[in-house]
């Protein structure tokens, strides 16, 4: 138990109480100054922090094929080559309760644009307290930031794998165009 409520005597006594006799309940010395303490320690040698537990499920908003019966008609869109899409669909790059190991990568995806003629494509990622969301547009789905790919100078093959990298104080995202292995990179944000 750290954090400055955790140095309340009837607080400690209530967690206590409703905390189950065979776990283990700790408070360290100073609890009020524990998490700053951690900070610190943190801000000095950040590989004190060997991995982290996902506390969202995080992903990108994207389209795939439309499937008759699987994906709702309200959702199709249709490209300029005629083929029918679902947007919004939520695809996950972590679940919540995934190990994420410190400055490692985790789930590079690979995307297209819908449009060959498509001079750039602007990608949203997502956090979700669900952990196996469908769309973006869930009420439990939140906009934690996005960047845009310029696909401008690529050539017929305009793939480009998205990763997302986990560990220091922030998330970041990057995409590296295939052919050309142009990099756009981001730092995602958690506003509100």
């Amino acid at each position: 138990m750290v954090g400055g409520f955790s140095e309340s005597p009837m607080l400690q006594k209530r967690i206590q109480e409703s905390v189950p006799q065979d776990k283990k309940f700790i408070i360290p010395k100073e609890p009020g100054l524990a998490v700053l303490k951690g900070a610190v320690i943190f801000g000095h040698n950040p590989l004190v922090i060997e991995a982290r537990r996902a506390r969202y499920t995080y992903g990108v908003g994207t389209s795939v094929i439309f499937e008759e019966g699987t994906h709702p008609d309200s959702r199709r869109i249709t490209s300029v080559d005629g083929e029918d899409y679902c947007t919004d669909i939520f695809d996950e790059h972590v679940t919540i309760g995934q190990e994420l190991v410190f400055g490692k990568t985790n789930m590079d995806r690979e995307y297209s644009p819908l449009n060959k003629d498509q001079e750039r494509m602007t990608f949203a990622f997502y956090a979700s307290t669900d952990p196996n969301p469908a769309f973006v547009t869930d009420a439990n789905c939140t906009e934690i930031g996005q960047f845009t790919v310029d696909l401008a100078d690529s050539d017929d093959d305009r793939a480009f794998s998205v990763t997302m990298v986990f560990g220091d104080t922030e998330l970041h995202a990057e995409a590296v165009e295939m052919a050309t292995g142009m990099k756009t990179k981001c730092v995602l944000y958690f506003l509100g």
